[in-house]
């Protein structure tokens, strides 16, 4: 949230989506009479609130169109993109329609924007440990030394396959 970003953020518990009428409190507090772009990775519990709180805004008369992110290869096949989840791409996404609304861009523009950011962003998440969660003892996954969690989850799901740690020009290759 801040300049060049997003106008708010509507906040869930730890690994969790927020509600729809949370939601909807941000929407309102931060629209300015353009409209509202609800943007978010695509998470059941996100595409369902943020769905709902659409519906709302739009029948008190807020212009509101969404996105979700889908930027994650390796949670679905090239076929399926519409299955992916949104990790990291979510921010590439988010600059992207803000860079947009903030040279004066229609709603439509922005969104515009935002779905070709998108489309053409792709990402692959990786960790050499799992993530703590507040009031836990131990590590949602752990890697063993000298080796890396290949496609890890942006909610601590740990990747799809353990790897050496490979060199800074072979990972990206990869």
């Amino acid at each position: 949230v801040g300049q060049g970003l997003a106008h708010g953020a509507a906040m869930g518990n730890l690994f969790a989506s927020p509600s729809a009428q949370q939601i909807c409190t941000v929407a309102k507090a931060a629209h300015n009479g353009a409209g509202v772009l609800l943007a978010f990775g695509n998470y059941a519990g996100d595409v369902l609130h943020f769905g709902l709180a659409r519906e709302r805004l739009m029948a008190e008369g807020i212009p509101c169109e969404l996105i979700a992110v889908t930027d994650d290869i390796t949670s679905a096949t090239k076929n399926e993109m519409e299955k992916r989840r949104g990790v990291a791409g979510d921010l590439v996404v988010f600059k992207a329609a803000a860079a947009a609304a903030e040279r004066g861009a229609s709603l439509e523009e922005v969104l515009a924007v935002a779905r070709q950011a998108n489309d053409r962003t792709r990402t692959i998440g990786v960790a050499f440990s799992g993530c703590t969660l507040p009031g836990a003892e131990h590590p949602l996954f752990t890697v063993p030394e000298g080796r890396m969690g290949f496609g890890m989850g942006i909610h601590g799901e740990p990747g799809i396959r353990e790897i050496a740690v490979p060199g800074a020009d072979e990972l990206a290759a990869m």
